[in-house]
Order: structure tokens, then sequence, then C-alpha cells
């Protein structure tokens, strides 16, 4: 018993310490009722909460294993579901980090890439609602060429609160039971409608040369190049819950931190790609709107005043003067009451 020739679509699923949730999302995956065959790659990054337990319990419980090995850099099993027989699942259990050293994981996994047509991804604390979800986006990209990639409505859940939201879609849908077409205006100036638990692509719409300019690669810059490829496709089912939570890599940075890093990720997208008008629209914008904003709600500490150190100077490489200019003028607005500030100025 062996995987089939070519896989329909692969699953992306990187995960770090969820193991409180990581059960939620694999069920979504087995659950999912296609016709063509779909591979879910499970990728633990030497989680330090017993994740890796609980991933090996599952696995162990609902699939029959096809292959199994053990290299430098990970154990892996490959296993087909007992029940769903569309459904494999290829797990990865890291030895170590490799998001602390920024080390790629991207070639443990290319033998399944290659046989791919689609892509889709879930991160280890989201999960699917809709055992339809693939099949059905599966069926919109095959039916419409010209569209890159495919989303679709999902709920919010904030675990610490134990409280549900809606997503944000309500305006964007101007006819009911109607999707809605995405393009990069659409989805970096007036609504992110490519959550990464909704996403579906084609693979060859992509190129990882093309992701791995960048330094600090994020969905950002992914869907930025799926969408210069053609446009996306909203579609109007809800089929996914995006949970919020402290846990992981990212649920663990401050809100300061998270601003940070959302002020490298756009700048570098920028730099990459300052013809496009849009992007420098987008740059601007969060300059002015989104870093300054949570700034101002911390202390200027010393952690602070370096980071908007850096900020500046990486604007002045860029000869970016007038952006220099509104940033000190809004910094100095914000912390004219912190005499500390006259310091770093």
């Amino acid at each position: 018993m062996a995987l089939p020739d070519s896989i329909m679509l692969l699953v992306k699923c990187m995960t770090y310490n969820q193991k409180a949730f990581i059960e939620d999302a694999m069920n979504g995956f087995c659950m999912q009722k296609t016709s063509f065959p779909f591979i879910c790659i499970i990728m633990d990054d030497c989680s330090t909460d017993g994740e890796q337990d609980t991933i090996k319990n599952y696995f162990q419980e609902h699939f029959t294993q096809l292959n199994e090995k053990e290299t430098d850099n990970y154990i892996f099993h490959l296993g087909k579901h007992k029940t769903n027989e569309k459904c494999y699942f290829a797990v990865f259990f890291l030895k170590y980090n490799h998001y602390s050293i920024k080390k790629s994981k991207d070639s443990y996994y290319t033998e399944w890439l290659d046989k791919c047509k689609y892509i889709a991804m879930c991160e280890g604390d989201d999960y699917w609602t809709d055992e339809n979800k693939l099949q059905i986006q599966v069926d919109f990209l095959e039916k419409h060429l010209d569209f890159s990639l495919c989303s679709h409505r999902y709920k919010k859940y904030y675990q610490n609160e134990n409280r549900w939201e809606d997503d944000d879609y309500d305006s964007m849908f101007s006819k009911e039971g109607e999707g809605f077409t995405i393009t990069t205006e659409i989805n970096y100036l007036k609504c992110w409608c490519t959550k990464t638990m909704t996403l579906m692509y084609r693979k060859n719409c992509i190129d990882i040369n093309t992701l791995q300019k960048y330094k600090h690669t994020r969905d950002v810059h992914l869907n930025y190049h799926l969408l210069s490829q053609g446009n996306g496709y909203c579609l109007p089912f809800t089929g996914a819950v995006y949970r919020i939570n402290d846990g992981g890599i990212w649920g663990n940075l401050s809100q300061l931190q998270k601003s940070i890093t959302n002020f490298w990720v756009y700048e570098e997208l920028y730099y990459h790609n300052q013809n496009d008008k849009t992007i420098k629209k987008v740059f601007q914008n969060y300059i002015n709107k989104l870093v300054f904003d949570k700034i101002a709600s911390h202390d200027l500490n010393n952690s602070t005043r370096s980071i908007l150190k850096k900020i500046i100077h990486t604007l002045l490489i860029r000869k970016e003067f007038k952006k220099i200019i509104s940033f000190i003028k809004i910094c100095l607005k914000i912390y004219s009451k912190k005499e500390n500030f006259y310091r770093f100025c």
C-alpha cells in the first residue's frame, strides 16, 4: 500500500506548542470528503509542551503506517487514514527548533509538493469546520483557471474569553449567496481576505525562490505574489475557525513585538516591490496607522528607543526622507510628555 502517483492537494500544517488545539486541526483534515487524494504535512517544530506525543497518539489511532524514518533533523511517519481512503498524513517531528535559527523546512516534503496541484494551509491552533471545504475550493479552481487562489469565510474564537465573533467580510458581499473577487488592492488596503486556514492556491503560481529573497517570509509575501499571478476569490461559505490565543511562537509575543515584526515584513515587501503603488501605500499606511498606534501604548524604554532608531535608520538607507519627517513628528506627538524621548531625538 503506497501513495498514489499524483496528489491533487497538499495541506501544510506547521505547528509549535499547540498541544491543546492540534487535535481539532487534525480532525478537520481527516473529516474532509473529497473525490481526490490529499496529503497533510504535519510539521511539529520541536514543541516543548507535549504536542509531539499528542500527534503521535492521534496518528497511531487513526492511521495505518506506510513508512517511517529518522534523520539528524527529524523523525518521520507516513500513513493512510483507516476510514478516509483519500486522506494521508506525513508527520515530521523536528529534533530542534527550526524557526529560531531561520532554517527552512521546505526540502523535507519536496517529493509530495512536486506531485500536487494545489496547496491548502492551516496552522495548528486553527481548524476546519466544513467537511466539503477542500472539495468546494478545488472545484472552484478547476473551473476558473484565471484565478490563482480562493478563500472563504470563517469564525473568530477568543480562547481566553470563550467568545465568538464573525469575520469582517459582510461589507464585501454585494449579492447574497455570491462571493467576491480578491485583488491586491482589496486584500491589502480594504479587507484581509486570505486568512491562512481559509487559503488554497495553485502551486504553479508561486516560485519558492521568489519567497526566499525575503528575510521575514510571511503570508503577506505569499499572498502578494499569488495575487500578482491572478486574482483570488472569496467563497461565501463559512468553513473554519480562527483561534486567538496565547500559544505558539506568535501568541507569546507582546503587542509591541508583533507590531515591530509586522513593520519589517511590510518594509521588506515594499523594498522588493517599490514600483507597485499599492504596496507603497500599504507600507505608508502601516507606518502611520499601525506601528505608532501600537508603540503609543507602551512606555518609551530602552528597547522601544532601539526599535525606533532601527526604523529611522532603515528609512534613511531607503532615502525615504519624507517618511522620516513624518515618523519623527508622530513620535514627538506621542512622546511629548516623556523627557527621555528628547535624548533619543
